[in-house]
């Protein structure tokens, strides 16, 4: 419990028992005379956000005994205000089971109506999650020798990480690998299909492509003697073909040169 400038505060755990107090031990509110049975005690809640012209009704309580509850039946089952509050002047409020929902503004009423008394008690309800069981470990360090200088102890404490952070981690781990063998696949797909269409080009090219006899390479170092020599035959062939011819055209003539001479001479 503590106080936040205009009321006091109170927090406790999810699932303990909380009581409000609202309490006052003055005759007019503990003796009742049947001509004074004019006391009235109610109890109000206002939810976080909701204005207090706009709070719920819990309970009212009359001095002559009459109790009026309000709200649902959960609610008026866990809050409870004793049967004597009047003639002990106790009128706190018991709420148990606390949950989140009973988080809010509380406050105590109390009317006079022959006196003109208004008393009210305000409290705001704060509910927390219930502490967990802490594990505390003695450690017994033996005592210190003050003739010894020591240097700093250092201690290393490790915290396991939790279920969730490591199948975190697992699946950052496969979602890459996965992603990785996807791109390899892709790769060896696009070098495949590039592969093949360098192959269907190249036949495709070959196929189409003429004969060119420049191309060639040939060797001449063998044709040089044979042709030198067919020269030379042509060319002997060539004489013995003329003289034939020239003995075909030209008969062969017996010339009787000493005839001639002695024509020559009888002249």
């Amino acid at each position: 419990e503590y106080w936040d400038g205009e009321k006091p505060v109170l927090v406790a755990p999810e699932g303990s028992t909380v009581t409000l107090p609202c309490v006052n031990r003055q005759h007019i509110w503990t003796e009742r005379h049947s001509e004074e049975e004019q006391q009235v005690v109610h109890w109000d809640r206002q939810p976080p956000g909701v204005p207090q012209d706009r709070a719920d009704r819990l309970v009212d309580l009359y001095a002559s005994g009459e109790r009026r509850s309000y709200g649902p039946q959960f609610l008026r089952q866990k809050m409870n205000v004793s049967r004597g509050a009047f003639g002990l002047g106790d009128f706190s409020l018991r709420i148990s089971r606390l949950e989140s929902a009973d988080e809010g503004t509380y406050s105590c009423h109390l009317h006079h109506h022959y006196c003109g008394l208004h008393e009210r008690r305000i409290y705001h309800l704060a509910v927390t999650e219930p502490q967990r069981d802490s594990r505390v470990v003695n450690i017994t360090v033996p005592a210190a020798d003050p003739n010894v200088v020591r240097g700093h102890n250092v201690i290393n404490v490790i915290i396991p990480e939790s279920r969730m952070h490591f199948f975190q981690q697992l699946g950052y781990i496969l979602a890459t690998l996965l992603l990785f063998l996807v791109l390899l696949i892709i790769v060896v797909l696009v070098t495949r299909r590039r592969r093949h269409r360098g192959y269907e080009y190249n036949v495709k090219k070959y196929g189409e492509k003429d004969v060119n006899l420049k191309e060639f390479t040939v060797d001449t170092t063998d044709l040089t003697p044979h042709k030198s020599e067919d020269i030379r035959l042509d060319y002997k062939n060539n004489i013995l073909k003329e003289k034939a011819e020239q003995a075909r055209s030209f008969p062969a003539k017996n010339i009787d040169l000493d005839k001639d001479f002695r024509k020559e001479y009888c002249k």
